[in-house]
């Protein structure tokens, strides 16, 4: 979080933030940051959250990129759980037709 805060005061410094946004920025990255990590231990929960109709569950087989694995300490902080996070994104998907 010093980072951020970090950050934050040198765009205020630099007149790229207004010094009077500056609380509400924080809050804002507070909020991200607890969404996320959330999203890490629920995603459909957390994009149902924001709005995103979750369907039915179902078999898929799925090829994944994955671009970075890291331990994620968002989750320490917030729910007290050490575990780590996969950061990637599905290059193919698609409805698995062969009985389980």
């Amino acid at each position: 979080m010093q980072q951020v805060e970090q950050n934050i005061d040198d765009a205020i410094s630099q007149g790229k933030l207004d010094p009077k946004q500056r609380a509400a920025w924080l809050k804002r990255f507070d909020q991200h940051t607890k969404f996320m990590s959330y999203f890490f231990i629920d995603p459909a929960g957390a994009l149902a959250q924001i709005g995103a109709e979750i369907g039915p569950e179902r078999r898929i087989r799925t090829l994944y990129r994955v671009r970075v694995e890291f331990s994620e300490e968002e989750l320490w902080q917030h729910y007290g759980m050490l575990d780590l996070a996969t950061f990637g994104y599905p290059i193919f998907i698609a409805e698995d037709t062969e009985p389980a």
